[in-house]
């Protein structure tokens, strides 16, 4: 039985698919991310099947990761779109996103845990030349903020934040009309990293809960 399933290559199939499928995906979002693909822009299928040169069964499947995640959306009978996040679901993304993480800032500051991966991504912030995509330093702000969370060692409170992670990236990009350079983003980093490297884990909560704030404040006005 073993050697004749095995003669198939039934599962030598699957692996490329998934692969391209997954490729697909993370084009999609680096697409998004950059502005390239705009908020309320309606994204065929069989236009996307040309462009990438594949069939439009493996394009709706990459489409559909991005939807469970919050980056597209697909309503009945129309193309998925990116969404440009309304003040409500900004709101409610964001007291989520708080809930998680101003306890794990605390916890990792009070405990003077190791943020090796935070400090880098404040780093990669501030080393951006003014011409940096837009896209990469979504991907470095989400990098510290994600730190921050894995360094509490929580498995679980990192999944939550996994979970929420493709729409925090959506909010960071439609948050770039708010920033004449991202020159801002770093600083407000690096203020961020000194207090959770000083151990203070109220002053670090209070300082993310501006931070958070401000966000919130921003994307309500773009």
């Amino acid at each position: 039985m073993a050697s004749a399933m095995a003669g198939t290559g039934q599962y030598n199939l699957k692996i490329p698919r998934i692969s391209v499928i997954d490729a697909l995906a993370t084009s999609l979002r680096e697409r998004v991310l950059s502005g390239d693909l705009l908020p309320g822009r309606p994204l065929p299928e069989a236009e996307l099947a040309a462009q990438y040169g594949v069939a439009r069964p493996t394009i709706r499947a990459a489409i559909q990761q991005l939807t469970l995640t919050g980056l597209l959306v697909r309503e009945a009978n129309r193309s998925a779109y990116v969404p440009s996040l309304t003040p409500d679901q900004v709101r409610d993304l964001f007291a989520v996103r708080t809930l998680i993480e101003i306890e794990a800032i605390r916890t990792v500051a009070n405990n003077r845990l190791p943020i090796h991966d935070a400090e880098q991504a404040v780093m990669r912030l501030g080393m951006f030349p003014p011409d940096a995509k837009w896209s990469d330093v979504v991907a470095s702000d989400l990098e510290f903020h994600r730190a921050i969370v894995t360094a509490t060692g929580s498995s679980r409170l990192l999944r939550l934040f996994s979970l929420l992670e493709d729409e925090i990236r959506l909010s960071i990009a439609q948050l770039r009309p708010a920033y004449e350079s991202h020159r801002s983003l770093y600083e407000e980093h690096r203020e961020l990293l000194a207090v959770i490297q000083s151990g203070d884990g109220d002053k670090a909560a209070h300082l993310l809960r501006q931070h958070l704030q401000q966000a919130i404040n921003d994307l309500s006005k773009t």
